[in-house]
């Protein structure tokens, strides 16, 4: 992939995330639980899906029982991150909650290389050390510091570190599998 391109990927991922963090912590300050944002969040891609599906837009068949099963794992390894990341940004500042991902990366990456033996280049490297570097200095000086906020932080942190090794060592060994069957 061209550097440019890249850039713009890590761009668009940036903005993305951090619009998601802006509109959870602004829907957990509005509302009494912050599961029922993730409930009403989880409700409205399923509706999105059916009705993009009604639609002829999207194709996916219905799963099997096995599929079903198969990706039980997987299912739990994406809920257990959602639901730690709503207590946590009930508690904490967008800011912090971006240290908190811009480390799960950082130890994804370190994941990657030491259990499923990728290996890192010089770019991917110093693009960990600088976010690193970020998430040091911004923990060092929060002004906003809780300790129930950065424990919910930190369980969001380690389940997303699992939940990413876990889902890509998932499609390592199954490789037939899809998201769609």
């Amino acid at each position: 992939m061209p550097i440019l391109g890249g850039t713009v990927m890590v761009l668009l991922y940036v903005m993305c995330s951090s619009c998601m963090l802006v509109v959870n912590k602004a829907s957990v300050d509005a509302l009494p639980f912050s599961y029922t944002v993730t409930a009403l969040q989880t409700g409205a891609s399923a509706l999105l899906l059916l009705l993009t599906r009604s639609l002829g837009i999207i194709s996916f068949p219905n799963p099997s029982r096995k599929v079903v099963w198969d990706w039980l794992g997987v299912l739990v390894a994406w809920v257990v991150p959602i639901l730690f990341n709503m207590n946590a940004v009930s508690k904490v500042t967008v800011e912090t909650m971006m240290m908190f991902r811009s480390i799960t990366v950082v130890a994804v990456a370190v994941g990657d290389s030491l259990f499923l033996g990728s290996r890192q280049g010089v770019r991917q490297i110093i693009a960990c050390a600088v976010i690193s570097a970020g998430g040091i200095s911004y923990a060092w000086n929060d002004l906003h510091f809780d300790l129930e906020g950065y424990t919910w932080g930190l369980m969001y942190s380690v389940s997303m570190i699992v939940n990413s090794l876990y889902v890509k060592s998932a499609f390592e060994k199954h490789k037939d599998l899809s998201v769609w069957t």
